[in-house]
């Protein structure tokens, strides 16, 4: 999915192309760009499967539409400012035909900040059975700890994504990924994990979830749809009363700086 991606959608569009995979559908769903995507798309038009240039509602409804009418064994979707890792669709498809039966074959991420790599993202550390509703839900824990998908480097079997109603939440602007887990968690699936980069997750200021406050608003949203955890009242009053007062010092509320290197805004 893309809308006025600039210069980087190119460089996607040939990480997907080096991946040499032999059983690949490319498809690049833009929104009417009008910064040269249309020159790149006609480009490299023989190494897609299919171009679609129409408007949408966002990327949601993008992929969606990508996805429509494929028979593909495996989907999966990447944003138009992130890469491929060299051999990582070999490594998933490889993986998936040994174990067919797998819901969800994922790798990990490298997130990086102008070709600077910081850190590496490993969805579910402790394993497949960490993929649940209570610990998706942790959206300023386990979620904010990074061990959950940052999405390119997961594909979902296409059984199991007709089986969840194939649909993505177009009314949400940056988390339809995370609904889209909520839901597979309650299903319970077949998680297969690889021990290979699949992706560089690229941050930068433009990217959707760049503006965090706003994102959180959003993910605590629809969290709230499938699980609300809460403390106990007392607890939550006594933890409210304790916060008032350490917040206001000498009359006036005290000045909080806070610095997430996960993302492009402080």
């Amino acid at each position: 999915p893309c809308y006025n991606p600039g210069p980087w959608l190119e460089e996607t569009i040939l990480s997907v192309a080096a991946q040499d995979y032999p059983a690949l559908e490319h498809v690049v769903v833009d929104a009417c760009s009008t910064d040269g995507t249309a020159e790149i798309l006609a480009r490299h038009r023989h190494l897609l499967h299919q171009v679609i240039v129409e408007p949408d509602s966002g990327p949601a409804e993008a992929i969606c539409k990508g996805h429509a009418g494929s028979d593909a064994d495996l989907l999966g979707w990447i944003n138009a400012d992130d890469l491929l890792a060299p051999g990582a669709l070999l490594r998933l498809g490889a993986a998936f035909a040994q174990a067919p039966e797998a819901d969800i074959v994922h790798g990990s991420s490298l997130p990086h900040r102008a070709r600077r790599i910081i850190g590496h993202q490993r969805p579910l550390p402790d394993g497949p059975e960490g993929f649940t509703t209570d610990a998706l839900a942790d959206v300023f824990g386990r979620w904010a700890e990074g061990r959950f998908f940052l999405q390119p480097e997961a594909l979902v079997a296409r059984r199991f994504w007709d089986g969840l109603g194939p649909r993505l939440d177009a009314s949400l602007s940056a988390v339809f990924d995370y609904e889209l887990w909520l839901r597979a968690a309650a299903a319970r699936p077949r998680i297969l994990q690889v021990g290979w980069p699949v992706a560089f997750y690229r941050i930068h200021a433009a990217q959707r979830t760049a503006a965090r406050s706003a994102v959180a608003a959003e993910q605590v949203a629809v969290r709230d749809r499938f699980a609300a955890p809460a403390l106990p009242p007392a607890r939550e009053e006594a933890l409210r009363a304790r916060l008032r007062g350490a917040l206001v010092q000498h009359g006036r509320p005290a000045r909080l700086l806070l610095v997430d290197q996960w993302c492009a805004e402080t």
